[in-house]
């Protein structure tokens, strides 16, 4: 058993914060976050850098701002078919066919402004 000291301690270390810095796309965000999502936070940021760079060379395109609309869309389908596992109800069946017909137009226009 932890006394009442042991307890506070505890609860302090995981309720306390940290403010960090990630770099997306070129830029930099500074983020307050719990001390336990400093890893997953820092590894979702390569995620997306990694993305990018995957992105950019795939479509040579010139606006982050599109590649950064692709990456939000895909995470976003990946996310909704991870939910609940493969369950997914009318609604987010709806979502995510307009997602993905979403994510099939930027490809689209990615790849004509490429040409």
């Amino acid at each position: 058993m932890c006394t009442i000291v042991e307890q506070i301690k505890n609860r302090a270390l995981k309720d306390s914060s940290i403010n960090i810095k990630v770099g997306i796309a070129e830029r930099i965000y500074p983020l307050s976050i719990k001390v336990e999502d400093e890893e997953t936070v820092r590894l979702a940021a390569k995620t997306i850098n990694d993305k990018i760079k995957e992105y950019l060379n795939r479509y040579a395109a010139k606006d982050k701002q599109d590649i950064l609309a692709m990456i939000a869309i895909t995470f976003a389908v990946d996310n909704i078919k991870n939910k609940n596992g493969s369950i997914l109800d009318s609604n987010n069946v709806l979502m995510e066919e307009s997602l993905l017909e979403i994510q099939s137009l930027l490809e689209k226009t990615l790849q004509k402004a490429t040409v």
